[in-house]
């Protein structure tokens, strides 16, 4: 009985030791996506302007397409990459839009935009 006893204490004491490993390694997975998306954020903006809007109204004109368009062809509703000028977007909405025009994201949200 004794032994049983200590098989179940010395269990508990690596379940807690476990629980503080996966909360250390899920505290630093969250600081780096933190620190992802603020570089993700700030990249957006460069002197004041929206990066990623200009650069997929540069797609547009390029494609001959009104970004009206390319909402519906996403399923974006209407105005959503609009707002895009004053707010961030989630990243998976930039995906689509890059995948739509066949380039990075990297691309859509820096001054060296694929074509």
């Amino acid at each position: 009985m004794r032994m049983r006893l200590g098989n179940i204490l010395n269990a508990g004491r690596r379940l807690e030791n476990l629980k503080f490993v996966d909360t250390i390694i899920l505290e630093y997975f969250l600081i780096k996506v933190n620190r992802y998306l603020g570089y993700f954020r700030a990249s957006m903006r460069e002197g004041g302007e929206c990066l990623l809007f200009n650069n997929i109204v540069t797609l547009c004109k390029s494609r001959n397409i009104s970004i009206a368009k390319l909402e519906k062809e996403i399923g974006f509703g209407n105005a959503t990459i609009r707002a895009w000028e004053k707010s961030s977007p989630s990243i998976d909405r930039v995906k689509l839009v890059a995948d739509f025009f066949g380039v990075s994201v990297d691309s859509l949200i820096s001054n060296h935009m694929e074509t």
